[in-house]
């Protein structure tokens, strides 16, 4: 069985994030999307906001489930027997980025094989900071994000 993991901050889950697992799918036996705490990045939503969010927003694919994890991601992929890594690609500035993160992942679990999926052309700009900007001046995001997290999201930045 081919079990992969998509993993990210997702903060939050957009239509780019949501076309990568649509392909992943048609790779892999099992998906499992991990939002990633990242203790960089302030976030936006917190972690269980986002696992509902992308549960609600993957509710269609059966093979894909929804975890969160503070730690490495390679750990996350031990604890669960995944040995591909699915990460999006959006341009040169992100290849250069993955490739490193890659190699890393590599010498921490020699198992894990890491899958670079380029972003459809529709959503090589989309990112979540740029959804999070729009959300924040109430600017319509509808597209942006999937449709089922479309209301969650205007709502929490109205408050």
């Amino acid at each position: 069985m081919r079990k992969a993991v998509y993993a990210g901050s997702f903060d939050p889950f957009t239509m780019g994030h949501w076309d990568i697992v649509r392909r992943a799918v048609l790779l892999f036996d099992e998906v499992v999307v991990l939002a990633a705490q990242n203790q960089i990045k302030k976030g936006f939503l917190d972690p269980a906001e986002r696992a509902t969010l992308i549960e609600e927003s993957v509710a269609d694919f059966p093979q894909v489930s929804v975890a969160c994890w503070d730690g490495l991601t390679v750990d996350f992929m031990r604890s669960v027997g995944a040995q591909f890594l699915i990460r999006g690609v959006r341009n040169g500035a992100d290849l250069e980025w993955e490739q490193s993160v890659a190699w890393a992942n590599q010498r921490l679990y020699p198992e894990v094989e890491t899958v670079l999926l380029p972003a459809s052309p529709e959503f090589q700009y989309l990112s979540s900071t740029m959804v999070r900007e729009l959300l924040t001046h109430q600017a319509d995001v509808t597209g942006l994000v999937p449709a089922t997290t479309l209301s969650r999201l205007q709502a929490k930045c109205l408050h």
